[in-house]
């Protein structure tokens, strides 16, 4: 306490250890049309605090068809938005530990 019993204060920030990282394997530079393509996405969390709400998107040239894509946690504490979809993913992940 200050003088005359008046309350003192300090501000104190609180940052979170939040460093998520993605990649693709592997990196596609050419197909043809006709062509099966499959690539993985990796996200990963290399941070002390879990995440929530980290929203995942990918893109890809416009008149791909039959795109579907499956989510599988390989490590830690997580969660997928669904265990496969179609089209692009573009989700967001529930949980990411």
């Amino acid at each position: 306490l200050g003088e005359a019993g008046a309350a003192s204060y300090t501000d104190l920030a609180v940052f979170k250890d939040i460093d998520l990282s993605n990649s693709r394997d592997p990196r596609i530079s050419k197909f043809y049309v006709g062509d099966t393509v499959r690539y993985s996405l990796q996200v990963v969390n290399n941070g002390s605090v879990a995440v929530s709400g980290a929203t995942l998107t990918d893109v890809a040239e416009t008149g791909l068809e039959g795109l579907t894509w499956s989510c599988t946690v390989v490590k830690g504490d997580a969660q997928c938005p669904a265990p496969s979809g179609t089209g692009l993913p573009n989700f967001t992940i529930p949980k990411l530990g």
